[in-house]
């Protein structure tokens, strides 16, 4: 009896089956990861975007000036089109003891596309923080 030098056909096609599974998972994995890149990118920008037009508004600058200085796409629909954001600007004057009178954005919200769910339907985050201008006049 001759020793055996070969694989049988069922071995290779476990061992075919095993790689192609593999191959599978590491291409569903790739996918998530980028999606994921994808929508901290959106994310990100319009972070960025909501600190920019705090900082422009404790300039001075109104709401108007301020959606037309920055780089991104503002829009002033609740929701916003796909890849644009809506700031809203709600402003008050306050007295605040020790301080004096502030004028507040109380809220400066951004709402933002973030990602298009599983369904194809746009989602949407929104933001909001609390910005002070001391009044000096």
């Amino acid at each position: 009896m001759k020793p055996r030098n070969a694989y049988s056909l069922i071995e290779v096609m476990i061992a075919g089956g095993i790689v192609a599974i593999g191959i599978a998972a590491a291409a569903l994995m790739a996918n998530a990861l980028l999606m994921q890149e994808e929508t901290q990118g959106y994310s990100l920008r319009a972070f960025n975007t909501q600190e920019q037009a705090a900082r422009l508004w404790q300039l001075g600058l109104n709401a108007t000036t301020i959606t037309n200085i920055l780089p991104e796409r503002c829009s002033a629909s609740n929701p916003p089109p796909a890849y644009s954001m809506c700031l809203q600007f709600t402003t008050s004057t306050n007295v605040i003891s020790g301080v004096g009178t502030v004028e507040m954005l109380n809220p400066l919200r951004i709402i933002f596309h973030s990602g298009t769910g599983a369904s194809n339907n746009l989602i949407y985050r929104t933001n909001d923080i609390t910005v002070v201008r001391p009044t000096i006049r």
